[in-house]
């Protein structure tokens, strides 16, 4: 081989083009066609033939694989098999065995080391080098380790199966003979090619190959640094639109950006591109799997190993990559005794209805479960809780048909068929995915695991759910060459696998992971314009003007090492380091992009920037950095528009395509959102119904719960019949909501507090939240949600108390540290273990009763169930320890000096009343809410005691909430309604105590206690009356903003800052606006600092 310093590529081409025999290898594709083009376009010559102008990959292809007679080249892929081959063996190899790998793979993970694969088939094609050079410094070098040990096992392996098979590794190949060819090889800098110096030994008798190298004269490219990326980048947009739009130097595709780190900048280079109108084509490729309809087959791997989790298949439905069938025909077999029918699914509404139904149920991911036999079961917790929604719903639909409720039974069977298409999209698609791990025959079956059954796999699942004509051309493209790589892996594995012994563990995984590592770029037909390259791609090639961003001393980074599997003391023993350093890789491909076009001046362009988008950076040290280039700002007629729109300056003088088209498009939705302001019949309409139809419908399910309660009989109750004094009670709020019911039914006068809670301040918060039902959407799911514990343990005491509805309840000795309960002659008895045994039992204990029959969200959850069934213990003890608090006699405590603090507890009252729903008249109000606990002391005062319960402490309003504060303001209503709600009784006008309860953290707040003596706190119930006349305000102002609103028509529910701080419709935007979860839709302005509302819209 013979070396000659070049110049340039012009020169070379100049001397030798008319020679037919001469052939001119480049390092890349991009290269060797746009100099063939420049030979053309020139008029060096008319036409050329391409096989003179070829890559480097090409040439390898093409001439070394003839010099080895009787042999072929080794296939990438096979070389892969072989690895994987090779593995599978070690791994079955005892500890002992000479031949085992010691160091390369450790014998403790040789179980499971296919990650192993792809490293170990990458320094295949090395392991020749490795060998000769040990060889060749055996002396020098010293014994082998058992890490060389290892590769010396390897070597021979591989070497062994290559003469089995009659092929050769190109690498490996000793000495190229083209003595029998007439071409001359001009091989072009082959400093850029990164095994050019395994062949170097190759070609030393090859006279007629000439190697043209870089000069070693060459000064260092120029670069010019920027403050950030983003100023950089448009610099670099104005500077070409500057070459190609103003001074004409050049077309479009006559000019190439070079990005080193093309993948964290392509969607910036994308925006910036498209902003300033310039043509541009990406010749980068996009890898198989990553937003491509490629993703599809990592769907399904993810779907497989994940045991069919919500996550995976919810990912896999939303995906968009592929074009879904609009209808499919799925089969539904409820069970082995049932045929299967035909069901007809809508496809898209059916994915979304899944995901949804996915989240309500929970199914996170399949559990193991002990059967019948005592071994563990792999449980699916879709179709746990498929076929529990189905079980459930079915259920219902037969109460509905007893009842002869026609439009029940319509809403049922909705459901049911909802159901039904549920569970068969998902069985349908679990199959389908499975088999392409778990092939299987027609009879059923199991298969071997191969590449055809991944074909059929897939041919299966597109014939499925797959909609063939809707296929965009990038997508059908992708997909095409996705199957083209899988149709070689079956050739491979047919012309060679079976003769030779070699098998994959798991095809599918194999294919999936060589689809990773492919890359696919999209055939741009008719398509010009600046040509985008990852970096080195066209480094040497001809275009008129390159462009190079990002250039800093990580990115532009050329690191061409041989044998890098070793470290750097074994590589220096080989004498590899020194003669790596001397190839100058990254300097050369910078001097390459340098490399002046004959009568252009500055024609290369590198730029970096300290803040790039990767972080930190500087210019790197092959480059020298020169003084800014002018500031072309003054030509940024997108900065000009920026400058326009703030005020800063006069119109601008020139608008592209696009600012025109956005311009208008804001004119119009400007225009279309001036609308009038008054309500419309559609919003009265969802008033009306809030405020009267929903509220009667409650109040009517109280007044049938007390009936209920009434109509009880001692031998239905077993003896628990309410006292009479409750039944009482009972009787009298019975009436009143019949009365109220009568008198109110069609008019919005009824408020409730958490309707009033989000009224005020900002009435806008209601109508989105009720009105509007808007809520934060989310397919996102988890096991347990934030207050499932809380309504848990809520369901939990409400059983509780129910037990002793009409009655006294046990109390709490601190003393003897036992709970007592009363009989019906006030005689009292231990009562641990009843009580005990009344919670946690596994039967009826009410803990399992509020696992598994309560209406909450984790009873719709089978997998959340087992988990909570799981805790029982834990969950028994929680309220246990609870009650041992709340059930402390009723009597005052005590502080340090002996003065009255507070009550101890609420053990052995009257309990009036659980969960109960009460309505009052108040001026012009009616108010109307549910209390969890109502009771009255078993002796002494007859005061009422309201017991709120929360679950943490955190869950509890503040003591500033509770009352109002010294602008008549009220921060949470719930305690001053519920005491509304009870001192309008006829019973008694009086409160003994009213207390918020935190379960978890065994903590109280109190907003009245009848033992704080009045001159020394403002606890009792005379200091609360004010709080509650505030709340009487607040409640008849909301009827009064609300009936307007469906009477007149006419309501302001826009927020308001007023001055007047005591207005009840006052929002103090630093607490209300900041943190409100309907801020981004609310189109109001507002500045926390100065507490304004500046601008109100919609």
């Amino acid at each position: 081989m013979k070396s000659i310093a070049l110049n340039s590529v012009e020169e070379c081409l100049r001397a030798h083009i008319s020679d037919k025999n001469a052939v001119f290898v480049f390092a890349t594709d991009v290269s060797s066609r746009s100099w063939a083009d420049w030979c053309v376009v020139t008029g060096l010559t008319k036409a050329v033939a391409m096989d003179r102008f070829m890559a480097w990959d090409k040439f390898k292809e093409s001439f070394l694989r003839a010099t080895q007679e009787g042999k072929s080249s080794v296939p990438s892929l096979l070389r892969k098999f072989f690895i994987h081959n090779f593995i599978s063996e070690n791994a079955a190899k005892p500890l002992d065995d000479s031949t085992k790998l010691k160091k390369v793979i450790p014998p403790e993970f040789a179980g499971n080391a296919s990650s192993f694969a792809d490293w170990l088939a990458k320094i295949l094609p090395s392991l020749c080098l490795w060998n000769n050079r040990m060889n060749e410094y055996k002396d020098s070098y010293g014994a082998m380790d058992e890490e060389d040990r290892d590769y010396k096992i390897l070597f021979d392996a591989y070497n062994s199966f290559l003469e089995k098979n009659d092929m050769f590794e190109p690498s490996w190949i000793t000495d190229v003979d083209f003595g029998n060819s007439r071409n001359v090889f001009y091989i072009l800098y082959p400093e850029q090619l990164e095994d050019f110096e395994d062949f170097k030994g190759s070609f030393r008798n090859a006279d007629n190959v000439i190697a043209c190298t870089m000069p070693c004269d060459i000064p260092s490219p120029a670069v010019y640094n920027f403050p950030d990326a983003r100023s950089e980048l448009r610099q670099t947009m104005l500077r070409i639109i500057d070459i190609c739009n103003r001074q004409k130097k050049a077309d479009w595709s006559e000019v190439a950006l070079s990005v080193p780190d093309i993948e964290t900048y392509r969607p910036y280079l994308e925006r910036e591109f498209d902003l300033y109108g310039i043509p541009y084509v990406i010749r980068a490729g996009i890898s198989l799997t990553k937003n491509s309809a490629g993703k599809i087959f990592k769907l399904f791997s993810e779907c497989y190993k994940s045991d069919f989790s919500y996550d995976s298949v919810r990912t896999l439905l939303l995906d968009e990559c592929i074009p879904w069938a609009k209808e499919v025909i799925l089969p539904f077999k409820m069970n082995d005794k049932t045929d299967a029918v035909e069901v007809k699914v809508a496809l898209p509404q059916a994915k979304e209805s899944l995901i949804r139904e996915g989240n309500i149920l929970r199914c996170i991911c399949s559990y193991e479960e002990k059967n019948e036999s005592g071994e563990y079961e792999k449980k699916d917790s879709w179709l746990q809780g498929l076929y529990s929604r189905y079980g459930s719903d079915s259920v219902k639909l037969q109460a509905a048909e007893d009842r002869g409720d026609a439009e029940s039974v319509k809403a049922c069977k909705k459901a049911l068929d909802c159901d039904i298409q549920n569970i068969a999209l998902y069985k349908a698609l679990k199959n389908r995915i499975k088999a392409f791990y778990e092939p299987r025959a027609k009879d059923n079956e199991r298969k071997k695991p191969s590449f055809e059954t991944v074909l059929s796999a897939w041919f299966s699942f597109k014939s499925t759910f797959i909609d063939e004509e809707d296929f965009s051309t990038d997508a059908n493209q992708l997909l095409s060459r996705c199957i083209i790589h899988l149709q070689e892996m079956i050739e491979v594995e047919k012309n060679h696998c079976r003769t030779n012994g070699l098998s994959i563990t798991s095809p599918f995984d194999f294919f999936i992971n060589e689809l990773e590592g492919k890359s696919y770029t999209p055939q741009m037909k008719n398509k010009s314009g600046v040509s985008i390259f990852p970096y080195r791609l066209s480094a040497g090639a001809f275009f008129k003007y390159q462009f190079v961003i990002g250039a800093s001393q990580k990115a532009i980074e050329v690191p061409f090492r041989r044998l890098m599997f070793l470290n750097s003391t074994k590589r220096a023993k080989l004498n590899l380091i020194e003669e790596d350093n001397n190839l100058r890789s990254t300097e050369v491909f910078a001097k390459l992009y340098a490399k002046k076009v004959d009568g252009i001046e500055d024609t290369v362009h590198f730029s970096s920037a300290t803040d790039s988008f990767g972080g930190f950076s500087i210019p790197h040290s092959c480059l020298t950095e020169q003084t800014p280039l002018p500031n072309l700002d003054s030509t940024d007629y997108i900065l000009e528009e920026k400058k326009w729109i703030s005020g800063s300056s006069s119109s601008p003088s020139l608008f592209t395509k696009g600012q025109a088209n956005n311009l208008l498009q804001w004119k119009e939705t400007a225009e279309e959102t001036n609308q009038d302001e008054s309500l419309n019949d559609a919003l009265k309409e969802k008033i009306a119904y809030r405020l009267v139809e929903a509220k009667n419908a409650g109040i009517e399910s109280g007044i049938k719960e007390y009936e209920s309660l009434l109509a009880a009989k001692d031998d239905e109750q077993k003896n628990k019949v309410p006292a009479a004094n409750v039944r009482d009670f009972m009787a009298e709020e019975s009436n009143l909501m019949s009365e109220i019911l009568s008198s109110f039914k069609d008019k919005p006068k009824i408020s409730s507090q958490s309707e009033m809670s989000l009224f005020f301040p900002c009435p806008r918060k209601w109508v989105l939240s009720q009105l509007l039902s808007i809520k934060d959407d989310s397919l996102d799911t988890n096991l347990m949600k934030i207050y499932d514990m809380g309504n848990l343990n809520h369901s939990v005491l409400e059983f509780f108390m129910r037990q002793y509805l009409g009655r006294r309840l046990p109390y709490y000795d601190k003393e003897r540290k036992k709970f007592f309960k009363f009989d019906g002659n006030g005689n009292t008895a231990e009562a641990d273990d009843e009580i005990w045994n009344m919670i946690s039992e596994d039967k009826n204990g009410f803990v399992e009763k509020a696992i598994f029959t309560g209406k909450k969200d984790f009873t719709k959850s089978p997998l959340a169930k087992k988990i909570l069934h799981s805790q029982k213990e834990e969950i028994a003890e929680n309220i246990i320890s609870f009650l041992k608090m709340l059930l402390i006699p009723y009597a005052s405590d005590v502080d340090k000096n002996g003065e009255p603090k507070n009550i101890s507890g609420i053990g052995g009252c009257l309990v009036y009343g659980v969960e109960t729903k009460l309505v009052s008249h108040t001026g012009n109000a009616v108010v109307y809410g549910k209390i969890d606990c109502l009771l009255k002391p078993a002796e002494g005062s007859d005061g009422w005691i309201i017991i709120d319960y929360k679950n943490t402490q955190s869950a509890m309003p503040g003591n500033k909430d509770i009352f109002k504060d010294a602008a008549n303001q009220l921060g949470d209503f719930q305690m001053p309604m519920y005491c509304t709600l009870v001192t309008d009784k006829n019973l008694s006008q009086e409160i003994s105590a009213a207390y918020f309860y935190a379960i978890r953290d065994c903590d109280k707040r109190c907003a009245v206690d009848e033992f704080i003596e009045s001159d020394k706190s403002d606890l009792t119930q005379d200091s609360y009356n004010d709080t509650l006349e505030q709340f009487k305000k607040y409640a008849e102002l909301f009827v009064e903003k609300t009936a307007d609103a469906v009477e007149k028509g006419d309501a302001d529910f826009a927020p308001h800052a007023y001055e007047d701080w005591e207005n009840p419709q006052n929002v103090r935007t630093f607490k209300n606006c900041s943190g409100c979860q309907y801020s981004e839709i609310c189109r109001t302005r507002f500045t926390v600092a100065q507490r304004q509302i500046t601008e109100i819209r919609g």
